[in-house]
């Protein structure tokens, strides 16, 4: 699991729970964006969240179940993005 960020006031979050999994969040050029990564009772998923703007928010939930992928990238402002996986 990697959280890489600069400016102010972002926040990223990661749980893993599985095994062998893959988490990054990149929080990059802005403020008050929010990220978090969920991977629960699976292994071998991948999962990518960017971030460049400002008032940006996502999730990826990764439910049981193995080799998932899914990446968010937001480019600009208030954007919203959320991302399930069964």
């Amino acid at each position: 699991a990697v959280i890489n960020q600069s400016s102010s006031t972002n926040t990223g979050t990661i749980n893993q729970y599985g095994y062998n999994d893959i988490a990054t969040i990149s929080q990059w050029g802005g403020d008050r964006n929010e990220a978090t990564i969920t991977q629960n009772s699976g292994s071998w998923d991948t999962a990518t969240i960017w971030q460049n703007g400002n008032d940006n928010i996502a999730s990826i939930d990764q439910q049981a179940g193995s080799y998932k992928t899914a990446s968010v990238w937001q480019v600009g402002n208030s954007n919203h993005a959320s991302v399930i996986q069964h």
